[in-house]
Parts: structure tokens; sequence; C-alpha cells
């Protein structure tokens, strides 16, 4: 009897779509494939299932591939094309899109590229619901996801913009312009027009919101603020050589703290991790990072090498060449001596440690600093959902799995090689 081998890949937390009738909380489940017998180019065929955070099989092995679940709906491969499976395995999409050119489904729309779609030199893309049926009908050279009503789509060549949800072009640029993906409901833009570069963010209606005279394309909102760069203000940085200084906007388009950073992180748990200007002209090891409120106030000052968001109460900080963690009164809570570090996620951060030939091992720490998971892992993501996806050295291969919050083993296949796309 041929022995069954699973490998598996993570899902991120999903919610319900935007303004989905009846939207339910979906439960997660995780893509798991077997290894079945040898093909004749000397590789294993893949059956691809689900399960759940018990290790329990949900869905059979069945698909060639299979993706993560995204609003109730997953990608699976069903022969050499594309479909949609909801949580009980049932296919809703039937296998129409080529392979793996399907995007994820996100406020009940997903973008495909179907065989009537191709072109000889390029793959257009339309948008499809949850029933299979072409939405937006427009051809598009590359679409992304929606969020918040609004997805950014590609015309043609240096043809970009956002539609809604109906289709309707919210905006549309014709050469230089960039355009990022809507966060708490506003899609930043930078465009050229005849006086200049101009940037902004616009709504789900299409109004512009926020509209300035500036090169610098906007960040991501977080906990209402944005981070913007004021081309206007510089700071020399070395000869001949000058850098433009950033800030933060809310969302009316106020500046809520003035341009004053070298760079800046989103906000997270009410404060963001700041770097400050070099505090020696031309040495770029003494521009520190510190946290700062949503008015701008300097609550932990400049003394770390870098520093990230805060995550569940604390954030990572690196203090000479390691890491650490500190609490949102700056406190020390975990000492530095990660050579890598991640954020805490359902209590438990992925760090790594350097072994003998400088090859990083990774493990899991709770809150006070203790491993979980000791440092044996050669690659590893966060925990999400209850378990965590991971990769053990065994001798001259691998074996991949997930463990559970307290490091146990749920479901692990051994091979020789990683698969193609495991991480």
């Amino acid at each position: 009897m041929v022995a069954l081998s699973v490998v598996l890949a993570t899902l991120c937390p999903q919610v319900c779509s935007f303004g989905m009738p009846g939207c339910q909380p979906e439960r997660r489940l995780f893509p798991v494939f077997t290894y079945g017998p040898r093909t004749t180019s000397g590789g294993h065929e893949q059956r691809w299932g689900y399960i759940d955070s018990t290790g329990a099989v949900v869905i059979a092995p069945r698909f060639q591939w299979a993706r993560e679940f995204s609003d109730g709906m997953a990608e699976v491969g069903i022969g050499r094309m594309s479909g949609f499976i909801d949580q009980t395995g049932k296919v809703v999409v039937p296998p129409t899109c080529f392979a793996k050119e399907c995007g994820r489904f996100s406020q009940g729309l997903a973008a495909v590229s179907r065989l009537e779609d191709m072109e000889i030199y390029h793959t257009n893309f339309r948008y499809i619901d949850r029933a299979g049926r072409t939405a937006i009908d427009s051809q598009f050279r590359s679409a992304h996801a929606f969020a918040g009503g609004i997805a950014a789509v590609r015309f043609a060549e240096m043809d970009y913009g956002f539609i809604d949800r109906k289709g309707r072009v919210l905006l549309r640029q014709l050469g230089d312009s960039d355009f990022r993906d809507a966060s708490e409901g506003l899609a930043a833009f930078r465009i050229r027009d005849s006086s200049g570069w101009v940037s902004g963010y616009i709504d789900s209606s299409g109004a512009r919101v926020i509209e300035r005279r500036s090169s610098g394309l906007g960040g991501d909102f977080h906990d209402g603020l944005a981070q913007y760069q004021d081309t206007a203000q510089t700071i020399n940085v070395d000869v001949g050589y000058s850098r433009c200084l950033y800030g933060f906007i809310d969302r009316t388009g106020h500046v809520a703290i003035e341009p004053q950073f070298y760079w800046t992180e989103g906000f997270s748990e009410g404060l963001a991790a700041v770097q400050f200007p070099p505090t020696v002209r031309h040495d770029f090891a003494s521009a520190k990072w510190g946290y700062v409120d949503g008015a701008g106030r300097v609550l932990i000052g400049p003394q770390y090498e870098h520093a990230w968001g805060f995550s569940e109460g604390l954030a990572q900080v690196k203090v000479g060449d390691k890491w650490g963690y500190i609490d949102t009164a700056g406190v020390l809570v975990i000492e530095p001596q990660f050579d890598a570090a991640e954020g805490f996620h359902e209590g438990r951060a992925l760090v790594g440690v350097h072994d003998a030939y400088g090859y990083p091992d990774y493990g899991f720490i709770d809150k006070a600093g203790a491993f979980v998971v000791e440092p044996r892992l050669r690659s590893a993501r966060s925990y999400s959902g209850g378990l965590a996806k991971v990769v053990f050295v065994v001798g001259r291969g691998f074996r991949c799995g997930y463990i559970d919050r307290r490091g146990e083993t749920v479901w692990s296949a051994s091979f020789e090689f990683p698969p193609r796309g495991w991480f």
C-alpha cells in the first residue's frame, strides 16, 4: 500500500466579504496534498485536498493543486485548468480558467483569465462572481482583488486605473502613474498631468478625497493615518544627494504629523515606528528608530537600529546586531538575542538563530521570551488559525508540516525537496 504523504500550506485569517448577504465567518481549512506514484518525468503526482486545524481531512485530496480559501472559495486545479470550490469541496466554478491564472475571491468577485480571453502576446482578465458568471466583462492586462469596493487594474500597456464592483472606471491614467490597493476604504494614486505630479486618494465613488501636488505615492492607511512624502522638504544625506522626509496625513488629507522622518512604518496599536534623520551628517548608522503616537509625540526615543510595528502589545527592535522585544512603554521585555524576529501572532513569535555556519534555524517563543518550539526549523511561517507551517531538516531531506501552539506536529510529510510553490 502506497504511504500517504501530505504537504501543507497555511491560510491567512479571512473575513466576510463587503456587502455579502448572509455572510458567515468561514472555518479554517488548510491545503494539503498526497504523493502518488512517480511520473514518467521522474516527479510525483500530487493530489490536493484540505484539512482542518486538528489535522482531520475535510476535503479528500483529488485536485492537481489547491490554494488557500478566501471569501469562502478556493482555486483548485482540475485537469490543466483552474476552477473554484466551496468549503464542502463542491466545484462551484467549473475549470474554465488558465492554470493558476485566477485571483482570489474578495468582496464576491475574482479576476480570472479564460481561454477566450487569451491573445497571442497577452493574457487578459475579467471578473466573475461566486457562481462563475461574468460580472465585469472588460478585458484587463492585470487585475487586483477588490478591497473597499475598489480594484486596481491595468487596461493596457502603461494604462492603469481603478474600477468599482460594477466595472465603472473610477480613475484611468495613460502614461506615468502608480496605484496602490485600497486600505481603510481609500486607494492611493500618483499621476502626472500637464503641470506635474499629482498624488492622493480616491474612495469607492471615485471622488478624490485627498489630492496634492507631490510626486510621492501615499502609503496604506492604518489606524486612520497614512504615510506621506513631502517632496518640498528634504535632508542632505550625502554629497550631492538629498532625501525627502516623511510624515502622516489623516483621512481628510490634513497633515497629522509634519514630515520629519527618514522613513516610517504604518501605525499599529496606536504607535508607529519611525526612523529619525541621522544625527551625524553622512552617517546613516546614526539614523535611529523610535516610536511616535498619532499626535506625533515621541513616546519611545530614537535608539534602535531598526524597529517594527506593535502586535499583541509587543514590537521587535534591533539593538546592535540582535533582535529583542519591547512593550508599548518602551520597556525591553525580551532581551536582544535573536538574529531574526517577527511579530507576535496568537501568543507566539517566530525567531531565528544562526547556526555554526551562519544559516538561520527558526523556532517560536512565548511572550516571556521562552522557546515553545526550539530553533530546529529550516523555515516557518507565523501562527494563523492555531497552526504554523514549518519545514524540518531530516538527514539530507526535509519534512514539512503544521505544528500547533504547543509545538506538537499536527500533520507532516517527508520528501527530498520541498514542492514547487511551497512557501
